[in-house]
């Protein structure tokens, strides 16, 4: 009886499964990524900074912003495999914009050097927190890559809701790249991901000495009346 039951399911139903197990961990890699990236590199900037200094006082708050660091990474190691035992996907709080504008003060704190100007418009309460979530994400990862490879001194974020979209710029003076030979990084790659996944478009516009100016465009997917209670 469970023999003749198995044989029911459709041939390409193991095939589903692993396409599903493998787009998981794709997830999972993308969100390991974007979460201790900017920790890492913030270990990173705070370590070599204690190797230039002399002063006592200086090492002492290097150290200590290194520990907090190293707690938050804790947190965010401890969340995941949470995650994986519960096969649960965490979703962005309520209030997106004050999620985004937190993420960009921590973000600061590592970055004082680098002035940022954010302009939201439109009401995102009825989008599908998916959604929200990949546009903190991209965000994020964004902000991460200036940390990394800009040497910028300012960027500017803009989050709009225009005609069903939302719409996402992230623009930086910095040094800009070939972007011929450097779409092979993890970065730019998961963000390419993320936006696919969300039927979106990502168009990144740079080159050597110019800077680099991210936009995506991503469906809004509205929420219904249930679904936001």
């Amino acid at each position: 009886m469970v023999r003749n039951t198995l044989s029911e399911y459709p041939r390409g139903f193991d095939s589903e499964i692993l396409r599903v197990k493998k787009r998981e961990r794709h997830n999972l890699a993308r969100e390991l990524h974007d979460e201790m990236g900017q920790y890492l590199t913030a270990i990173h900037y705070y370590a070599t900074s204690i190797v230039r200094l002399n002063e006592t006082a200086s090492i002492d708050d290097s150290a200590n912003a290194i520990d907090h660091i190293t707690y938050k990474l804790l947190d965010i190691i401890h969340k995941k495999i949470k995650q994986l035992r519960s096969e649960e996907f965490a979703e962005i709080e309520l209030n997106f914009i004050e999620n985004i504008s937190q993420m960009i003060r921590d973000w600061r704190k590592n970055n004082s050097c680098i002035s940022v100007d954010v302009q939201t418009t439109g009401i995102f309460t009825d989008v599908d927190s998916n959604v929200l979530l990949t546009v903190f994400r991209l965000t994020q990862e964004c902000l991460t890559n200036i940390s990394r490879h800009a040497k910028a001194s300012s960027v500017l974020i803009r989050i709009r809701r225009v005609d069903g979209y939302i719409v996402l710029n992230v623009v930086d003076n910095g040094n800009g790249f070939d972007i011929n030979r450097k779409t092979g990084r993890f970065g730019i790659v998961g963000m390419r991901e993320r936006v696919a996944e969300r039927n979106g478009v990502l168009k990144i516009v740079t080159s050597i000495g110019t800077g680099v100016n991210v936009s995506v465009h991503l469906p809004c997917l509205i929420l219904s009346e249930g679904e936001k209670q």
